[in-house]
């Protein structure tokens, strides 16, 4: 192959590689870290179809500092950019997008399964205990994004009634006040029940 084959090779490469090539919002999912790198597992929110609905974002601790890489947290919402790789994509920079998600990282405390007359777009309640030792109360609604993280590491959609007491959980909210009516025990607002979003559950048994 001469010099102009290989030059014509490598240019259709760059021109595919930057087609695929963008910018989008991202959930993070879940991370795995290792010396060099860490690897996000990120759902697109984006409405552009650019993106894979779902991907794995590499992010080199030579690009990157470690603290900011591990600051990032489960749940949270990314505007990054990257570039396609053999079985990932390479994050060029990123930034947490406006408006974040608030998070609660816990256990579930109580779960409280919706009942005959319910709201029909309500799974039930669930309490969590935070990792400060105080309890938070979450709606669950129909479309709260729900992941198990099975004893083998894999992720599965679930529901409320698969979920059980003294599993670790991260809960992703950020319904706005206003919008926030379910005040079932008349506290005050820092208190109230909030809608789930979100929610990373692992069924791994607690530590004793």
């Amino acid at each position: 192959m001469n010099n102009k084959a290989v030059l014509l090779v490598i240019a259709i490469m760059m021109i595919a590689n930057s087609l695929l090539a963008g910018s989008c919002v991202v959930r993070v999912l879940s991370a795995e870290t290792s010396s060099l790198s860490a690897t996000l597992q990120v759902e697109n929110l984006s409405a552009s179809d650019v993106m894979p609905s779902r991907f794995a974002v590499n992010m080199p601790f030579s690009s990157f500092t470690k603290e900011a890489v591990q600051a990032i947290r489960t749940g949270e919402i990314l505007k990054i950019n990257a570039e396609p790789s053999e079985s990932s994509f390479n994050c060029l920079n990123f930034a947490v997008a406006p408006a974040t998600r608030d998070i609660s990282e816990g256990h579930i405390d109580e779960i409280i399964l919706a009942g005959e007359g319910a709201d029909p777009d309500i799974q039930g309640m669930m309490t969590v205990l935070q990792n400060d030792g105080s309890r938070r109360q979450f709606i669950v609604h129909k479309y709260t994004l729900i992941l198990v993280k099975s004893l083998s590491d894999h992720l599965y959609a679930g529901r409320l009634e698969q979920l059980r007491t003294g599993w670790k959980c991260s809960v992703g909210f950020d319904i706005p006040e206003d919008d926030d009516n379910y005040d079932f025990a008349r506290n005050d607002a820092e208190h109230q029940p909030k809608i789930a979003d979100n929610m990373i559950v692992d069924c791994a048994p607690p530590a004793e």
